[in-house]
């Protein structure tokens, strides 16, 4: 077995080192209006590194606004993280280019 990286052996914030991943589509039904509509859902996970715990985030569609609302979400309730890992979803890639070009 190999070496474990530093952050799954040393005690670290709780949700600093996360993986993100998304699942889907999934059927939703909007019970709020009086005929029950159904349409697809989207569904982020974040993992947490050290322990595995997770935090999942619920969105109507893939898109680059509504994936950042969905960060911002957890965000604002796990507190700020210094490492996302994720795979190469355009989701994904168009939010990293969308925060480059903000930045710059």
């Amino acid at each position: 077995m190999g070496n474990l990286p530093q952050f799954r052996i040393n005690q670290v914030k709780p949700f600093s080192k996360l993986d993100l991943d998304f699942a889907g589509p999934f059927e939703m039904k909007a019970a709020m209006i009086r005929k029950i509509k159904i349409s697809k859902g989207y569904i982020y996970i974040f993992v947490y590194l050290t322990t595995t715990s997770i935090h999942i985030e619920l969105d109507s569609y893939l898109s680059t606004p509504l994936f950042i609302a969905g960060l911002e979400r957890f965000l604002s309730r796990r507190g700020r993280c210094t490492d996302i890992y994720s795979d190469c979803g355009k989701n994904f890639v168009g939010t990293h280019q969308y925060l480059k070009e903000v930045l710059q």
